[in-house]
């Protein structure tokens, strides 16, 4: 098992879809105020926590199995507190993974027997004896988080406990900085979010259409490859990243992954590896990726219509052709943006009234949040215009940086 990095840090992994589920009494959707509640229990005693969701638990409108309160997990995520993995992936496989290799505890219910097999260890007894001794159970009472208060737990750094709980209440108007370590932790990448004029999402879409365009001539040497992909999405992104490092931080990417393990995470089936030894030696885009079958527009009209957004976690090849085309219009809108205005054009762009395709403003917004190819999330309706719901949280970011990072969580989410 990995050797600890630091010997004073406590790291706390949350399984988010267990503890979610486990508050809205395992019934769709999670409740988010429950993961938040687990979250800010650990944070606030001065632990060092990360909890993994799917990356649909951000959306708004992530289908049926999505949680009732996006904003909430956004909130999370955006102060460094949630981790999200790729929806089509297992997020079991993601939060273990990582608690196994960090030597951190797990706050589950789950008592993992169908993952014996999967993870390092000697023999089915070393996996089971590490699970004892590192998976937290709880429960809830109300709205409280509750953890088995039986569980021996290491005390956090004793420099920080005693002003990590302030932050509930507290906040030093002297000071712009919060005294949490985990968030001076992720201050550097807070820090860059809030200067960056892009969001991890637009990054992870540039980053994908630089990709492409580098490989639309043949492969390419992985290593050359690692070696130009900083300047080249710094270039489309008029950002001048530090190294591959910040540029993986800005896409939510573990940043101390293999370059190659870090592609295949963002380009999915897009990509080939080609591995001598386990070693990666070229990277060439998939052969089949554009002969896969499309989507039938009446069958995509009815998975987006009955919110089944399952139905369409597929690439762009696979959607309908008039969908795949259009995504680089919708992903160049300028908000706000007059819904008949984006309609005119479409039809003159595209020869087909856009109803025909989205049937409603609505299945259009809930599209857009939907696909990584158009680079924002916060896409909402307002009467007859699509706009975006930060446009009007400045003054919020703004207090962010003010305040005590937990304390505004907490307040927002639980209240006073």
């Amino acid at each position: 098992m990995a050797q600890k990095e630091d010997e004073t840090r406590v790291l706390i992994v949350i399984d988010g879809p267990n503890v979610g589920m486990s508050h809205s009494a395992n019934k769709w959707p999670a409740s988010a105020k429950g993961i938040a509640a687990s979250v800010l229990h650990y944070a606030n005693l001065g632990y060092d926590v990360h909890a993994f969701v799917p990356r649909h638990f951000l959306n708004d409108n992530a289908g049926k199995r999505g949680v009732d309160n996006p904003s909430i997990i956004r909130k999370l995520r955006d102060d460094g507190l949630v981790a999200s993995v790729p929806s089509q992936d297992h997020d079991d496989d993601y939060w273990l993974q990582f608690a196994w290799q960090k030597d951190a505890y797990v706050v589950t219910n789950d008592r993992m027997k169908d993952h014996v097999e999967k993870y390092p260890g000697d023999d089915e007894e070393a996996f089971f004896k590490w699970r004892d001794k590192r998976v937290i159970s709880y429960t809830f009472v109300g709205d409280d988080f509750f953890a088995n208060p039986t569980f021996e737990l290491p005390e956090p750094p004793k420099n920080v406990k005693g002003d990590a709980g302030k932050n509930k209440l507290e906040t030093n108007d002297k000071s712009n900085k919060t005294s949490v370590p985990v968030k001076k932790k992720k201050g550097k990448i807070s820090e860059a979010k809030s200067n960056n004029k892009f969001s991890s999402k637009r990054c992870r879409f540039v980053f994908r259409e630089v990709v492409r365009n580098r490989l639309s001539k043949g492969p390419v040497n992985c290593g050359m490859l690692a070696s130009e992909i900083t300047k080249l999405v710094g270039n489309k992104l008029s950002h001048d990243f530090s190294n591959r490092k910040a540029l993986m931080e800005a896409m939510n990417i573990r940043k101390n992954r293999p370059f190659h393990e870090q592609l295949k995470e963002l380009m999915g089936n897009e990509l080939d590896v080609e591995l001598v030894n386990g070693q990666p030696i070229n990277v060439r885009l998939t052969k089949n990726r554009k002969q896969k079958t499309r989507i039938p527009l009446n069958k995509f009209k009815n998975a987006l219509g009955e919110n089944d957004l399952d139905k369409l976690r597929v690439s762009a090849h696979e959607l309908p052709k008039i969908v795949a085309d259009s995504l680089p219009f919708f992903a160049e809108l300028e908000y706000p943006a007059n819904y008949a205005e984006v309609g005119h054009r479409f039809k003159d762009k595209y020869d087909k009234k856009i109803n025909a395709v989205f049937t409603n403003m609505d299945n259009l917004v809930k599209f857009m949040n939907f696909r990584f190819e158009i680079p924002y999330d916060d896409i909402v309706r307002d009467d007859f215009m699509i706009t975006r719901s930060n446009k009007a949280s400045k003054s919020e970011k703004l207090m962010r940086e003010k305040k005590g990072i937990l304390k505004r969580i907490f307040s927002m989410i639980f209240g006073d």
